[in-house]
């Protein structure tokens, strides 16, 4: 479904854990110059779905390519 100014494309879609298999149908934004997945924290805490800390930091990167000042 495109967004009122026709500027963004949102999908249902189902998703599942790795752990659990348990299944999620949710609202996604689709962003076609990603190049990673993430996934909002909010939304994790809200399901209590279970996590795992990674002892690397993942660099984010604004659109022009230029470092995320805020990560």
């Amino acid at each position: 479904m495109l967004d009122t100014y026709r500027t963004s494309l949102h999908l249902q879609v189902k998703i599942s854990t790795t752990d659990t298999s348990k299944l999620y149908f949710v609202k996604v934004l689709l962003d076609s110059g990603a190049i990673e997945s993430f996934i909002d924290q909010d939304f994790v805490c809200s399901k209590d779905m279970n996590t795992q800390t990674i002892f690397h930091s993942i660099p984010i990167f604004n659109m022009d390519g230029f470092p995320n000042e805020a990560s």
